[in-house]
């Protein structure tokens, strides 16, 4: 295998591993009695001092829905991630048929 194929295998892998998350999303409302919606509200005190600070500007750009539970932001990555390395396939794959190496 050589290093690219390596390097987007990795990629793939790194994003699955960021499904943990949501694992771990569950396990902390089971050990604390908090819901996501409940944890989230009490940290908007904090949430909206950094927002409102500049430091962030971005972020605070964003609007309220952007990570809400109607969006699937991991399959939404994980098909960018697919995307991109459809893409470096194809172009591969044109480029050793044309003799090029890369």
């Amino acid at each position: 295998m050589d290093r690219a194929a390596v390097v987007a295998a990795s990629v793939v892998v790194v994003h699955i591993g960021a499904a943990r998350t949501q694992v771990y999303q569950v396990e902390a409302e089971r050990s604390s009695g908090l819901t996501d919606a409940q944890f989230w509200e009490a940290q908007r005190p904090a949430l909206e001092k950094a927002m409102n600070s500049g430091r962030c500007p971005v972020l605070a750009g964003l609007s309220e829905d952007t990570f809400g539970s109607g969006f699937d932001h991991f399959e939404f990555g994980l098909q960018r991630i697919l995307d991109g390395l459809e893409g470096f396939v194809a172009r591969r794959t044109a480029e050793r048929a044309a003799g090029k190496k890369s």
